[in-house]
């Protein structure tokens, strides 16, 4: 057991060394050095698409996405991590109001995790079926726009999201191994009609460590070290993580999982059913956190009394 445990620290040292190699040679972060901002633009007007390809040509973090049609945009859901999607009531015509709305689910099904904004020019007609979309029980978008309202445009409210996104990044190493991972554990299953990706895993890990707190606290986490773990069975990936700061102030070493979302929600569950006010501090890893994403979900632990000696950088 001591040789096991001895050949596993030194595999882990030199996977570290070779991961820190590489950043540096990257200049930053392996993973997330190109990970964008995903805004989908959903409307059959081709002006109303061209107004958004030339408000973010240049800007580098955002991977634009446009669809004319309910099927075009279903396609794209499935394909990509979208943060957030600005749909058209009408796709085909007035006459047909249920185009828009048809995407509005498709997304809340396929990538629930996306602001989902309506927009429209005929506000003032649909007030009524914009409340509902809004029902607090069973609410399919985030926000409504008026198309003629110029003072808060989707261009503007898409400007405002994107510098939440980047106020709340964290840069982060090791996420191409725990993709290729999980899309081989995943390849049947709840998760094979989504494609897994770096973006999805990249949103978990900045929703985890670096919530939309303080932006001026010296404890902000700025960067995270993620090694996978080897062997499991199971659907999930296991994950040595350490966070940083950005004056490279080292934390707490913890233990991540990402795995399948109803796989993650049961694991939460059971820890709040039969750890959480059952088994005292000493003696339990702590739940630190989980966040739920489209197809994917992560659960955070501490490692029980003091981190482990043995792990070292």
């Amino acid at each position: 057991r001591n040789s096991s445990a001895r050949n596993w620290r030194r595999d882990f040292c030199q996977s570290q060394q070779r991961e820190k190699a590489s950043c540096y040679r990257h200049g930053g972060s392996v993973d997330t050095m190109n990970c964008r901002f995903g805004l989908l633009v959903v409307d059959n007007k081709p002006q109303v698409r061209e107004e958004a390809r030339v408000a973010f040509a240049k800007t580098a973090d955002v991977a634009l996405y446009e669809a004319s049609s309910q099927e075009e945009a279903a396609a794209l859901a499935r394909e990509h991590f979208i943060d957030a999607a600005f749909v058209d009531l009408h796709l085909v015509d007035r006459e047909n109001n249920a185009d828009g709305l048809i995407v509005l689910r498709n997304l809340a099904d396929q990538r629930p995790s996306c602001r989902r904004i309506l927009v429209t020019k005929y506000s003032a007609e649909y007030q009524r079926e914009v409340f509902l979309l809004l029902h607090p029980l069973s609410k399919l978008i985030d926000g409504a726009l008026d198309k003629y309202d110029m003072s808060a445009n989707y261009i503007t409210v898409a400007h405002s999201l994107i510098s939440d996104w980047r106020r709340t990044s964290v840069r982060v190493t090791g996420l191409d191994t725990i993709r290729d991972s999980l899309a081989r554990k995943l390849r049947t299953g709840a998760a094979r009609d989504v494609t897994i990706t770096i973006e999805e895993l990249y949103y978990l890990c900045c929703t985890l460590f670096r919530p939309a707190t303080r932006q001026d606290s010296p404890r902000q986490v700025t960067h995270l070290e993620c090694t996978p773990l080897p062997g499991g069975r199971s659907q999930s990936c296991v994950v040595l993580a350490r966070p940083r700061s950005e004056e490279s102030q080292g934390g707490i070493w913890c233990v991540l999982k990402f795995g399948p979302l109803s796989d993650i929600r049961q694991e939460y569950d059971r820890y709040t059913e039969y750890v959480r006010f059952w088994v005292s501090l000493n003696r339990r890893v702590e739940l630190l956190g989980h966040v739920s994403g489209d197809r994917i979900g992560l659960i955070a632990y501490s490692f029980a009394g003091q981190s482990p000696a043995g792990v070292t950088t």
